[in-house]
């Protein structure tokens, strides 16, 4: 839904998964009406270090990797 919402006009983007540990301070869950619920936003100093896996998503494949959906429901 991001993706669609925020990103629907850019050619590619991409995707970051980060260490959830690392930036756990920078974090701050909000409300958005748009999406009808609270979601975390990263307000912090992004190192590569935080990084832990990457993916570049096309315009026209805007499906996400089948690890980052196996991923998702896990949690």
């Amino acid at each position: 839904m991001t993706l669609s919402l925020y990103f629907s006009q850019e050619e590619s983007v991409v995707l970051l998964e980060l260490d959830e540990q690392e930036i756990e301070a920078s974090l701050t869950y909000e409300y958005s009406a748009k999406r009808g619920g609270e979601f975390a936003h990263f307000y912090g100093e992004l190192s590569i270090m935080k990084i832990l896996q990457l993916w570049h998503l096309n315009r026209n494949a805007f499906s996400l990797p089948s690890e980052v959906m196996l991923k998702a429901e896990q949690v």
